[in-house]
């Protein structure tokens, strides 16, 4: 029996998709962390649709979205479909997440509790301060999702 289902087309340029009201990433993530979640394992791409992050992380789709519900360290964006986006950051998180709960058998319970620490020690460390890279490459982000927006406007016109 065939599937009565009907795929949907993939765009080709998600980026157009996003507003820069929708490009504010997390800030629990600093950009230096990210090297130690496995960075070797993550493409170097800007955006990962759900099916992107669960297949770079070897897990369900399900599971990250049931993630995202438990760890509040982990809040991708949405686009204006409606789809999470992750970023290299979100994915990261993803990575340390699989890391506490598959590898070193953390509940899910003790998995948070040890997020917290880790986070809480690394504003500690800040002294409070807001870390520019991570503003500045957010307002990167935010221009360069603009200006590609505004880039497809102008060849379709």
């Amino acid at each position: 029996m065939q599937s009565t289902k009907k795929k949907k087309k993939k765009k080709s340029d998600s980026f157009s998709e996003l507003s820069s009201a929708q490009l504010t990433l997390p800030d629990l993530v600093e950009p230096e962390q990210v090297d130690t979640y496995e960075n070797s394992e993550i493409p170097n791409k800007l955006f990962f649709k759900i099916g992107e992050a669960s297949k770079l992380a070897g897990i369900d789709a399900h599971v990250l979205r049931f993630w995202e519900s438990e760890f509040k360290q982990l809040k991708p964006v949405k686009n204006r479909n409606g789809q999470r986006v992750y970023t290299k950051k979100d994915v990261a998180m993803v990575l340390r997440v699989k890391k506490l709960l598959y590898d070193e058998k953390f509940t899910i319970a003790g998995a948070k509790k040890k997020l917290s620490e880790e986070f809480g020690r690394q504003k500690k460390k800040g002294n409070g301060k807001i870390s520019l890279k991570s503003d500045s490459h957010t307002a990167l982000l935010r221009i360069r999702s603009n200006l590609k927006s505004l880039l497809t406007r102008l060849n379709k016109h």
